[in-house]
């Protein structure tokens, strides 16, 4: 239940397995249906969240109902709105299972006393903030002046297979795109007529 959590954990720090031992006995289990909310719009995220089966997209709603999906989270991943999470304040996103998944959960007051009972975990959640960060701003500057396709390439890269499980029109939105455009774009990727 928690390897795909160490191995995480080990990219970046090394727990005795005492620490391991505190660590896993502050996470609780638990599993989502499909379409199954972690988070709503107006509510505070209260809980770091590990996805360690599933599949997770964090968007948020236009005044027409239209929803703009700023993350995607998938196994070994960290899912929820990290802005609220430290201050506490209600979110502006909805956090959705996309297919039925399984997380880790703590609540923000375990972590700070993991911070202080285990200091490699604030190092590791220290370098997960920074890696989310610059991943944010990367993301941000290739919506500005990357291409479609080299979008929709390096989105292939960066979650392999994953096309296969969530529906175009969230992809199209995570890539600021039109589904038709991203149809029309796949269709001749696979044609062979982009490479």
């Amino acid at each position: 239940m928690y390897t795909l959590l160490l191995d995480s954990l080990a990219k970046h720090v090394s727990l005795t397995e005492q620490e391991i031992n505190l660590l896993t006995s502050y996470l609780i289990p638990k599993t989502l249906k499909k379409k199954e909310y972690l988070l709503r719009e107006g509510e505070i995220h209260h809980k770091a969240t590990f996805v360690n089966q599933g599949c997770f997209i964090m968007y948020s709603l236009d005044k027409n109902g239209k929803a703009h999906v700023a993350q995607i989270a998938v196994e070994g991943w960290w899912v929820g709105d990290i802005y609220s999470f430290f201050t506490l304040k209600p979110s502006d996103y909805f956090v959705e299972a996309v297919e039925k998944s399984e997380v880790l959960q703590m609540n923000k007051e375990e972590l700070e006393e993991l911070y202080i009972k285990i200091p490699k975990m604030e190092r590791y959640f220290r370098i997960l903030v920074q890696n989310a960060y610059i991943s944010y701003r990367n993301r941000v500057v290739s919506s500005m002046s990357t291409p479609a396709v080299e979008r929709y390439l390096q989105f292939l890269k960066t979650y392999p297979g994953l096309e296969q499980r969530i529906p175009l029109y969230t992809i199209a939105s995570y890539l600021g795109v039109r589904p038709e455009f991203l149809s029309r774009l796949r269709k001749k990727l696979a044609k062979g007529s982009i490479s």
